[in-house]
């Protein structure tokens, strides 16, 4: 497997070679180059690996597994590198061939919580590797392993590794320097060069020069490297390939060093990165200033918190026939912050619709409510038109006008005043008929109406009379039926325009008519 990349896995790669022929042959060997494996970072688990190696020793086979060139990083909670490696034969000379059958070499490590885990008897041959900026960079289980520790690891880097770490824990070649990445937090594992360092697009020189640079094992191939290489391989996972950074001539390749260019340098043009816009919500950043000839950060930024919400608000009044609405939004982001129902105004009544004449003004009163029964503020949620009189007979309309910051539209209501009613006074029997006499009632009527019925209930068979003139009080009914039971009442009327106004009907008096 060659030139591929895993992001944000569980499970980088599971290579497990175990068992084989009776004499313990195999017929093929695993050859992993230039693969690029990315882990969960915080998100992950303990169990979380980018590779896991699980082999046995096989006496016919010089190389069984050649892991090369290869970046294996941000394993926060996880391992870069475990493997268990044991041999079908215990004696001490194949404990160390099995070693060699597992070749790890230039290869890149970083952000891991272990950065190799070593188990059982044998330890795998690793070299011209960085392995920086791990937890633990070793961890070692089993008695052969944690007797030898890392010295099956050599011409490597080994940087911020635990405290009790050190280079006598390692082999030959070994160094704890910082390897001087180009960008780790990004997956840039590129060594910084003053000669010249690869970004993905073109050459770009550094003012400081990685440690790892010409530091891989002196027979280690170097060929594949641009020039000048130093005629040595560099450490890590761009050790002898195209694109691995050019050697520095002359001047020190230590960052920590004063001679260094970077410790030399007098920061004369200075550039802000990393700022950021507070806004309603979210904090902002006013940025850390940087070198811009070195590459150093002078100055840590300040946070800068949020500007919160500059609001204003929106009313859509409510009406007779639709909710309204209060909105509030922020004038500088736009977002909607809140929103208030106004329910709309669907309860509007008069006291009393039915008047009778009295010679008084007469005025219902108004009673107004929402569609959640809320009710409504005279003069301040509406106000109350009057018509003028309200006195005599007729109908008269009051306008209900809806006001205020909530409200808006109008209704009309009506109510009616109704001649005032009269009584009989007398009624005789005649022949085949009866005479109807009552107390005259001239004022705001025009004339009466008589009704009788032989249904007590005037429910059917309803005969009426009208009187045209208010100040007659008397009226004889003829051809009816002979001895049959009558029951008449009266009431009082008056036309205004066209309409006719009725006072209610008297109680009704019964009578027998003669023969």
């Amino acid at each position: 497997m060659k030139d591929c990349q895993m992001k944000d896995v569980e499970k980088g790669l599971n290579i497990n070679i175990r068992g084989g022929s009776s004499d313990g042959s195999i017929a093929s060997r695993i050859e992993l180059q230039n693969v690029s494996i990315a882990g969960r970072g915080t998100d992950g688990e303990s169990s979380d690996c980018g590779i896991y190696l699980w082999t046995n020793y096989y006496p016919d086979v010089a190389t069984l597994v050649e892991v090369s060139n290869c970046r294996i990083y941000n394993f926060t909670k996880g391992v870069g590198i475990t493997a268990y490696v044991s041999s079908l034969d215990e004696s001490e000379s194949a404990i160390e061939n099995a070693g060699k059958q597992m070749q790890l070499d230039h290869l890149t490590i970083v952000g891991c919580n272990t950065g190799i885990l070593y188990g059982c008897h044998v330890l795998p041959v690793i070299k011209n590797s960085i392995i920086a900026g791990n937890t633990t960079t070793l961890e070692l289980q089993g008695t052969n392993a944690q007797e030898d520790k890392g010295k099956n690891i050599t011409y490597s880097c080994l940087y911020g590794t635990a405290k009790d770490d050190s280079l006598s824990d390692y082999g030959t070649g070994c160094i704890t320097k910082d390897p001087c990445f180009a960008d780790a937090a990004s997956g840039d594992f590129h060594l910084k060069s003053a000669a010249g360092r690869w970004n993905g697009t073109t050459w770009v020189k550094d003012t400081v020069t990685s440690p790892c640079i010409d530091a891989g094992e002196a027979s280690a191939a170097y060929a594949n490297e641009p020039s000048p290489n130093g005629n040595r391989a560099n450490m890590g996972a761009y050790g002898n390939t195209t694109e691995a950074s050019k050697s520095a001539s002359g001047g020190s390749t230590d960052p920590s060093d004063p001679s260094n260019p970077e410790q030399r340098c007098k920061h004369t043009g200075t550039e802000v990165r990393n700022q950021k816009a507070a806004t309603c919500t979210a904090a902002g950043y006013t940025g850390d200033t940087y070198c811009k000839n070195c590459n150093k950060k002078l100055s840590t930024g300040k946070s800068i918190a949020a500007k919160g919400h500059s609001t204003t608000t929106k009313t859509q009044k409510a009406t007779a026939s639709k909710d309204g609405k209060i909105t509030t939004t922020c004038t500088r982001c736009g977002t909607t912050t809140k929103t208030v129902k106004i329910a709309k105004v669907s309860k509007i009544k008069l006291s009393k619709t039915k008047y009778t004449y009295n010679g008084k003004k007469q005025t219902p009163s108004v009673t107004v409510k929402d569609s959640k029964g809320k009710e409504l503020k005279v003069n301040t949620d509406y106000k109350v038109k009057l018509p003028s009189g309200r006195k005599n007979v007729g109908t008269y309309e009051v306008k209900i006008t809806f006001k205020g910051s909530k409200y808006s539209g109008s209704k009309t209501l009506s109510y009616t005043i109704n001649p005032k009613s009269t009584k009989l006074s007398k009624v005789s029997a005649k022949k085949k008929g009866f005479e109807a006499k009552w107390k005259k009632q001239s004022t705001q009527t025009k004339g009466y109406q008589i009704q009788y019925s032989t249904d007590s209930k005037f429910k059917s068979g309803n005969k009426t009379v009208t009187v045209n003139k208010n100040s007659t009080t008397k009226k004889t009914i003829s051809k009816l039926k002979a001895k049959k039971k009558y029951y008449v009442r009266i009431r009082t009327y008056k036309t205004v325009g066209k309409q006719k106004y009725y006072s209610d009907w008297s109680k009704s008096v019964k009578v027998t008519t003669k023969k």
